[in-house]
């Protein structure tokens, strides 16, 4: 009303804006944009439409407008003062007008507002073992640096005297790699790791409650199982647990796929669970194989051949042994290698007759 009027006598007027509403004075007087859409879009008009006016409140009995929202007649609003000239306290001084009222977080503004989405950027930093394993290709020179690194240590504690070189032992190695799968489990199954240190069972929540797990001597997760009075090895009957997605996981399958001449991955996974018990495994498995490149280009196509057509006699209908085979000859001798060893092979040969005459 106040712009078409404003456009039609082409006049600037002065004007004041009232409201018996506390929420909607606080969805023009906030950001458009705090608001739904809805809200926030017709907020925005009339603040551009009353730029440079103010806002007042008015007691919801004293709004004139409130008289056709609660019902009144033709013949009472013709002589009704109150609705042609508005409240008695207009024609006063702007010293008397109503006082806004104290601003209350209503409940329809918490429901207008906005929903906003916060979203956290987080980074993670890398500890010293990621780093660490992280400048390694190769998983057997990962643990001979650290077992240099391990003699080093004990080197520099003991005497000039008493220091020996040569190469390294297998329980050096041994012990660099417990060192280094420890300082993993350490970092990625930190919960596990800590509740099982203190003899606690593992929570509920984590990926290894269903393989009791319990903290070895050497300080690693290890499963348990029904293998503990079994005469093998420790590392056979409790495997070491290998944390999904690392580095070390795959630097050690990629390893053990050279080592067993570039096995598939059920061979693979197969050979790793033999000490190691990797999560994921099957997965890592396969990657590691499907990103071999030696793998890739020794895969061979295989070739199908087309199967050949059946005799005549083999598909037609007769009267039961009116046509028989028989093994003619066999044992053969052959030798495939330098070693000469008599192998045996058996072949037949089907021999067709006819109804009623000689084979």
């Amino acid at each position: 009303m106040y712009d078409k009027v404003k456009k039609a006598i082409r006049l600037p007027l002065p004007a004041h804006f009232w409201t018996d509403s506390t929420c909607v004075q606080r969805w023009i007087a906030a950001t458009p944009s705090t608001w739904s859409p809805y809200v926030g879009n017709r907020c925005a008009k009339i603040q551009r439409l009353t730029e440079g006016f103010q806002w007042r409140h008015v007691p919801g009995v004293q709004n004139p407008a409130d008289l056709i929202s609660r019902g009144i007649t033709p013949e009472n609003i013709a002589e009704n003062s109150f609705w042609w000239h508005g409240p008695g306290w207009l024609l006063e001084g702007q010293e008397k007008w109503p006082q806004p009222p104290a601003v209350q977080e209503a409940e329809e503004v918490e429901v207008e507002k906005r929903r906003t989405v916060t979203a956290a950027m987080t980074t993670s930093e890398d500890t010293f073992i990621d780093e660490y394993v992280a400048k390694f290709s190769n998983y057997s020179k990962l643990i001979r640096s650290t077992a240099v690194w391990q003699r080093l240590i004990k080197l520099l504690k003991m005497p000039k005297e008493h220091r020996k070189g040569g190469f390294f032992t297998t329980e050096e190695l041994s012990k660099a790699e417990h060192t280094i799968v420890r300082l993993v489990q350490k970092v990625t199954l930190s919960d596990e790791w800590k509740a099982l240190s203190e003899g606690i069972p593992v929570s509920r929540k984590s990926q290894l409650r269903w393989f009791h797990p319990y903290m070895s001597q050497e300080g690693m997760i290890r499963l348990g199982g029904r293998l503990r009075h079994s005469s093998e090895s420790e590392d056979f009957k409790h495997p070491i647990v290998l944390p999904k997605g690392h580095q070390l996981t795959r630097l050690l399958f990629e390893d053990y796929h050279k080592r067993l001449l570039h096995a598939g991955p059920q061979l693979l996974l197969s050979t790793v669970r033999l000490k190691f018990w990797p999560l994921g495994g099957r997965s890592i498995a396969r990657q590691v194989v499907h990103r071999c490149y030696k793998c890739f280009r020794a895969k061979p196509s295989p070739v199908k051949q087309f199967m050949g057509e059946l005799p005549a006699e083999r598909v037609t209908v007769a009267r039961p042994f009116s046509r028989t085979g028989i093994d003619f000859f066999g044992p053969v001798y052959v030798r495939p290698g330098p070693r000469r060893t008599a192998v045996k092979a058996y072949g037949a040969i089907f021999v067709y007759g006819d109804q009623g005459g000689a084979p």
